[in-house]
């Protein structure tokens, strides 16, 4: 999508969190499939990283994207934001770019 469909996105996403957002929020990052096109998405990250998710280069935000899912795969179904964030933050330690970022 484009960077405008993104940031609209973005929005739409981070609304329906509502208060959640102080937990949890959405965050553009951008890749490139396989045709090296720049597309942009978003991402749930922990509002805690914001500052972080903020300052990233575009390879740690793929990084952040990287644990997003794992974490979004692996979390027990009605798990609460705050038991997201905790695996988040449990399975930054396997990603080594988000780890050193975050942790380094």
């Amino acid at each position: 999508m484009t960077y405008e469909q993104a940031q609209e996105q973005e929005t739409t996403a981070n609304e329906a969190l509502g208060d959640n957002t102080d937990t949890v929020k959405y965050g553009i990052f951008a890749f490139w499939p396989f045709n090296w096109v720049k597309n942009w998405d978003i991402v749930m990250y922990p509002t805690k990283y914001d500052t972080e998710f903020g300052n990233a280069d575009d390879s740690v935000k793929l990084a952040f994207q990287r644990v997003s899912a794992q974490t979004s795969y692996n979390i027990a179904s009605g798990s609460s934001y705050d038991e997201w964030v905790t695996l988040f933050d449990t399975l930054t330690a396997s990603d080594e770019e988000l780890n050193n970022y975050l942790n380094g």
